[in-house]
């Protein structure tokens, strides 16, 4: 087993813990929408530092929280802030929470983020 692989087992291993239901959408909110994450019914809700291998995000305005639960009828799995290469993280790094939703059983991904300017 890879190290990566090895990484993804021991997260999912701590978040299947808690998880009532496997998630179907795994959702990543990007900045101004952490919002979002308390619209998500029955909660469970898990600090990026309780998960082994998750790096905490540094990034203003994002949480670094993990919150499953229910949202418009489906289960889902919302990271309430993200990560950054800005931040010195490496590519498995910033990946690795994906990587741990589709293995608990995410089949879509929603992913967002903020722009800072565009070109009309």
């Amino acid at each position: 087993m890879n190290d990566l692989t090895h990484q993804v087992a021991e997260a999912v291993d701590v978040i299947g813990r808690h998880l009532p239901e496997r998630p179907q959408v795994g959702i990543v909110l990007g900045t101004g929408l952490g919002a979002l994450a308390e619209e998500v019914l029955d909660p469970v809700v898990l600090d990026f530092a309780e998960i082994p291998h998750f790096a905490v995000s540094t990034a203003l305005g994002h949480a670094g929280r993990l919150v499953c639960g229910h949202w418009h009828g489906r289960q889902v799995m919302v990271m309430n802030g993200r990560l950054h290469a800005y931040e010195g993280y490496s590519r498995h790094q910033i990946t690795l929470p994906v990587r741990v939703m589709a293995t608990l059983g995410a089949q879509r991904l929603i992913a967002s983020n903020a722009s800072g300017g565009l070109n009309p």
